[in-house]
């Protein structure tokens, strides 16, 4: 039993949102569109569009169960089709807009979409992706104006066909079992799944994220983050309706416009991933006339990839003086599952207690629970957020989640004082001789450098696969003269010698990461396997010609002067 438990309502997700009476103003704005304040839409709004959208798919089509595909940057129209679609009956899935065709061919055939509402500049992408299913109906969208391009439908055709009320139910097996959402696997290698995402999961998310009671400022949140991901979805689809709080969509993250907003419309809440903070607040192309405009937030919410303690403290500094920076912890198979609510902060590098009808335990490699007090083991999680499945992925799904609805995240970690900790992915783990070293700690120590902007640490084996490097890529801040052996020294005086005495260290522009700020550190260590392919080619040729000067090409083994096109690395001079 969970430690803190609210009960959830067995509703459909559009009842949930905009079926329930709220004491709020129904005709005030609550999505509002950032470029253009004067575009927003209201609860009833909101109500009529999602009425006439539901009406639209079915009769151009839709049944029971279909999903439609979403493949848009963000805009104020996202909610309203994402929730008429599950009204329809349906469940949407949502695409990155920057995938290639190929990507979005791969997305098709796993959702076998009946449609795909594409925003209009990307229609030429979905059409080559969508070659091989003929069956599938692409709506161009525009939020102002019609798209009336050869071998497309207009989105807004679907909204002319009448009114209808959505597929509405009060029933705990349905609400248990009708997939509302297909969400892809934020997956760095391979190709992704889709998670199924229920109704229950969708409104048990939003009951767990419900702290506006006790906030003494009024909730003006800011979404610059994807909509299509599970990090920003619930608080821009459920949120603004549950809450009746005017919620800012950016059509995507920059900077600029991003603090602009900030002030001008007095936001006092926004999520970020760490990458906006590390690179963006903390910068030095920040002035202090633009940090500023920071000074309105009460609350920002991190996740996406782990946040370094001394960072966020760093960054706190900068926004209301009761304000707080506080981390999240969750993953597209499980939705939210950890933050510190409000009031509460906390600075130590945690991502945060257990969210409400969220249960965590350890597990050691056996699959045995881990009880030790303050031991690291992989943590597993329960609750009514957990995804159904994976889609048409029986084994896989098998291998997340057990008989007893315990998911498997994948992640290192441990629990203090019911807080959550986390050390690191498993499978990234570095195998150092008998010890094994944990990424995420060695960056760590490194976020707190005066003269580090950001780290990644990643492991490389060796050519029998029995060991592996420590690789360290480090980007200085700007006129920093660190060097390797600085570092080196820095390290030795945190950690454990076999943790780092031997690592490999290069400087870099920057660390390349996906969308939600993970670190991918399987391209890192893709460039570094390369160089060292490149170095042993040279070497052979030098041992054919050994008139060939190797002063630019290789010193004690390591590559030297090769730059990494990914912006990984180059290796230490």
């Amino acid at each position: 039993m969970p430690l803190n438990s609210t009960p959830v309502p067995s509703l459909d997700v559009v009842s949930w949102a905009l079926g329930r009476q709220y004491a709020y103003d129904q005709d005030k704005p609550l999505l509002v569109d950032a470029t253009d304040r004067t575009h927003s839409l209201s609860a009833n709004e909101a109500r009529s569009l999602v009425r006439r959208l539901v009406c639209g798919l079915l009769a151009f089509g839709l049944q029971k169960g279909d999903a439609v595909c979403i493949v848009s940057h963000n805009d104020i129209m996202f909610p309203i089709i994402a929730l008429g679609i599950i009204g329809a009956g349906g469940a949407y899935a949502a695409a990155n807009p920057q995938y290639t065709a190929e990507e979005l061919a791969h997305l098709f055939g796993a959702a076998k979409p009946r449609f795909v509402v594409a925003e209009k500049a990307l229609l030429d992408k979905v059409a080559a992706a969508s070659e091989e299913y003929d069956t599938c109906k692409i709506f161009g969208y525009h939020s102002t104006e019609s798209v009336r391009e050869p071998g497309f439908l207009d989105f807004h055709d679907l909204l002319t066909c009448g009114s209808s009320d959505w597929i509405s139910f009060d029933d705990e097996r349905t609400a248990q079992q009708t997939p509302a959402g297909l969400f892809l696997t934020s997956g760095t290698t391979g190709l992704p799944k889709l998670a199924v995402r229920t109704h229950k999961n969708f409104v048990n998310e939003s009951v767990a994220l419900d702290d506006s009671r006790d906030k003494p400022y009024a909730i003006r949140r800011l979404i610059s983050l994807p909509i299509f991901h599970a990090f920003a979805a619930p608080l821009a689809i459920l949120g603004p309706f549950c809450g009746g709080h005017p919620t800012y969509i950016q059509r995507r993250f920059e900077i600029n416009s991003f603090l602009e907003l900030l002030q001008d419309a007095e936001i006092t809440e926004t999520v970020v991933a760490p990458p906006i903070i590390t690179r963006h607040l903390l910068g030095d192309a920040l002035t202090s006339e633009k940090k500023q405009n920071l000074q309105s937030l009460r609350t920002v919410i991190c996740a996406g990839a782990p946040l370094a303690a001394a960072k966020q403290l760093e960054a706190s500094k900068l926004i209301a003086p009761l304000g707080r920076i506080v981390q999240c912890y969750g993953m597209t198979e499980g939705g939210w599952m950890t933050t510190f609510q409000y009031p509460e902060e906390d600075y130590s590098g945690s991502v945060g207690r257990p969210l409400p009808n969220t249960d965590f335990k350890l597990i050691d490699e056996s699959g045995f629970e881990v009880t030790q007090t303050d031991a690291l083991g992989e943590l597993v999680v329960r609750s009514p957020s957990v995804m159904l499945e994976y889609l048409n992925n029986p084994a896989a799904t098998k291998a997340t989640i057990n008989e007893d609805g315990w998911l498997r995240t994948g992640d290192l970690g441990c629990i203090k004082n019911g807080k959550i900790f986390l050390v690191g992915r498993i499978k990234e783990l570095i195998k150092v001789n008998a010890y094994q070293v944990a990424p995420a700690e060695i960056e760590e120590v490194l976020a707190s450098h005066e003269d580090i902007r950001e780290s990644a640490v990643f492991g490389v084996a060796d050519d029998a696969g029995e060991n592996e490097m420590v690789h360290i890529l480090v980007v200085r801040e700007i006129g920093s003269s660190l060097q390797p052996e600085d570092i080196r020294v820095f390290l030795l005086q945190h950690l454990a010698k076999q943790k780092v005495q031997h690592a490999v260290i290069h400087f870099g522009n920057h660390v390349p990461r996906n969308s939600s700020g993970k670190i991918l550190r399987h391209v890192l260590r893709d460039e570094v396997k390369k160089q060292q392919r490149l170095a042993a080619e040279v070497a052979l040729r030098l041992e054919l010609e050994p008139e060939t000067s190797t002063d630019d090409v290789t010193k004690n083994g390591q590559v030297l002067k090769t730059r990494v096109d990914s912006g990984a690395c180059t290796s230490p001079q």
